[in-house]
């Protein structure tokens, strides 16, 4: 996934028609989170694999200082069931239009 950080939140992009709210929440929510909002594009994705990517925002109610906690570290796990997840954090991708142009 791709995404941004804001002063309160993590907004994110790429987000597959399966993942909602609740699988967000299931890793930011220990990491600080007080809510996700997901949106997913209406009408069928029309044959491009794009254009059903869905975006959503991550709250975190201790604003900056959460946010950071989270961007510092490169990796978080997520364990449930028996079974460990894994979470990277990595810079920007070369040619991502998203990103900031270099300095």
């Amino acid at each position: 996934l791709d995404g941004h950080a804001l002063a309160d939140r993590l907004v994110l992009a790429g987000l597959p028609s399966d993942l909602e709210a609740p699988e967000l929440m299931r890793l930011f929510g220990k990491l600080g989170a007080s809510e996700a909002q997901v949106a997913h594009p209406s009408g069928g994705c029309g044959g491009d694999d794009d254009a059903c990517d869905g975006f959503a925002s991550v709250f975190f109610s201790g604003g900056p200082t959460d946010v950071a906690r989270v961007l510092v570290r490169a990796a978080h796990t997520i364990n449930e069931q028996g079974s460990t997840q894994l979470a990277r954090l990595l810079p920007s991708r070369p040619g991502d239009p998203s990103s900031p142009p270099p300095p």
